[in-house]
């Protein structure tokens, strides 16, 4: 009787101890193109990589999780960072990050509970829309966001002007005097953006650079649209006779009219961007005229 009790333990102990077992999986694993899920049983001992897809974490991970071009949603412990492009990092109740938390695109959402032992750096930006005439950062479109985005762009452009007369005024110099050139370098920086950042992510340890590479092409684009405004405004108003802001002003409101031209203006919009990258590039962010 007593063996047959015994029989009857283990037979309702081994399913679960079964279903309780923990998928071991060592090394990396990498998606292109597609999505990941570490279900809760499961244990990695290595980094998640994923690029053009989105990742969700139930289980361990032992290192990174890098997501590029998709969300990364975490409900589980992960020993290293936690880094994501161009989309969501959503820390669920059960997260534990030992490392940095990282969201550029569509920011970091921690939930009750979720438990980060690094810093967050939360990077997010409003929806981006294309309105008629401005390709804007705006919650919703409409003519009001679109305004108050056209404010925004002539004061950041305005500000540089103020702070960096002369880095501005070397960057429209070389756009001036050399702007093939200007084209060009603008072409193989746009080209040469995402081989950089994939590279950067493969490599792991330079998953930290992406952030600064992002901010510094940003701050790029920004001295760039600057300087195209910047000339245009001197060549309608003639250099040197209303000042530079006034200059400034008028190339950006320009700009901005411009872009309601259909096609065209989507176009020109581009082109302004791909000078205007290329001059900065070429003039070292302005500190270096241009012969």
């Amino acid at each position: 009787m007593r063996q047959l009790i015994w029989a009857l333990v283990l037979c309702l102990l081994t399913p679960l101890s079964a279903g309780a077992a923990v998928e071991h999986h060592r090394g990396d694993l990498v998606r292109f193109g597609a999505s990941v899920h570490i279900p809760e049983q499961m244990l990695l001992d290595g980094s998640v990589v994923v690029i053009g897809g989105d990742a969700q974490v139930d289980g361990r991970v032992m290192d990174d999780v890098v997501v590029i071009g998709g969300g990364s949603r975490i409900n589980g412990p992960v020993g290293g960072n936690v880094f994501t492009i161009g989309g969501r990092v959503v820390l669920e109740a059960k997260a534990r990050i030992d490392g940095d938390v990282t969201g550029i695109g569509r920011g970091v959402e921690v939930h009750p509970g979720a438990l980060v032992r690094g810093k967050t750096v939360d990077m997010g930006f409003p929806r981006f829309h294309r309105g008629r005439g401005w390709v804007a950062f705006y919650p919703y479109p409409g003519a009001f966001w679109r305004g108050m985005n056209a404010v925004a762009v002539a004061a950041l452009a305005v500000l540089l002007g103020a702070l960096f007369p002369g880095a501005l005024d070397n960057v429209a110099g070389a756009l001036s005097r050399q702007p093939g050139r200007s084209l060009l370098m603008g072409l193989l920086l746009a080209i040469a953006f995402v081989p950089g950042v994939l590279f950067l992510v493969l490599t792991i340890v330079g998953i930290p650079l992406i952030a600064v590479l992002v901010s510094g092409l940003v701050a790029a684009w920004m001295m760039g649209y600057a300087a195209v405004a910047l000339l245009i405004g001197r060549r309608i108003t003639g250099e040197g006779r209303l000042g530079m802001i006034v200059e400034i002003l008028v190339g950006v409101v320009l700009l901005g009219l411009v872009r309601f031209l259909p096609v065209f203006g989507g176009l020109l919009g581009i082109a302004a961007v791909l000078f205007g990258l290329g001059a900065v590039l070429d003039t070292r962010f302005g500190t270096r005229p241009t012969n």
